[in-house]
């Protein structure tokens, strides 16, 4: 079919599929040909109403607790010993779409030892 007049908006397949397209081929030359894990850091409800009043300093200290927990745990030899590779990024809201701070880590599934090598443990996380 012709589309004369895009909407450009970013979750039509018929306006957005080719940059998508191309947005995850440039990606997937950024990435390690290794497993990643989806891992989910978020706090108790109650807690929310605190954040939202100091949003800008607990939305680091989120991102700081998640980054500081995943590098503590993979140093850690009893877990795998290594300097691993992540991105964090935060969700404020949840699919019910009421107010529910959240950080989604995708964490590579390896790292680099102490001497530069690389050590996983395979697809177990």
């Amino acid at each position: 079919s012709v589309h004369y007049n895009s909407c450009r908006d970013r979750c039509c397949p018929m306006c957005q599929e080719f940059p998508k397209e191309k947005w995850v081929d440039a990606r997937r030359e950024d990435i390690l040909d290794a497993p990643y894990f989806h891992v989910v850091f978020t706090v108790p409800e109650e807690l929310n109403p605190i954040i939202y009043s100091n949003q800008k300093f607990l939305y680091a200290a989120l991102y700081h607790a998640a980054s500081d927990t995943l590098s503590e745990l993979a140093a850690d030899s009893k877990y795998l010993g290594t300097d691993i590779g992540y991105i964090c990024i935060l969700h404020t809201w949840g699919s019910t779409m009421k107010f529910h701070p959240h950080i989604h880590a995708i964490v590579l599934s390896g790292g680099l030892d102490v001497k530069n090598h690389w050590k996983d443990n395979g697809k177990e996380f």
